[in-house]
């Protein structure tokens, strides 16, 4: 794992934010864009590939499964 699983409750609502920025690039088909939003979810400690490796696209839903799971925690 090259990121955390343990974030603040503030931090959780920027990853799901940028998670659905993340989405509607991919969509649209800008991969730069994507590619930067990414880049600001590794600057959180956030990894999308320490949870998936399908490459399907990781979304805000999986984030949700995986803090209801408690495979990611959120303090505060």
């Amino acid at each position: 794992m090259k990121g955390r699983a343990t974030f603040t409750a503030r931090q959780a609502t920027e990853i799901r934010a940028t998670l659905d920025l993340v989405s509607r690039a991919r969509r649209a088909g800008d991969r730069p864009q994507a590619k930067a939003l990414r880049d600001s979810l590794r600057a959180m400690g956030f990894y999308i590939t320490d949870w998936d490796q399908s490459q399907q696209g990781f979304e805000r839903s999986d984030f949700d499964r995986l803090v209801s799971q408690g495979a990611i925690r959120i303090d505060g």
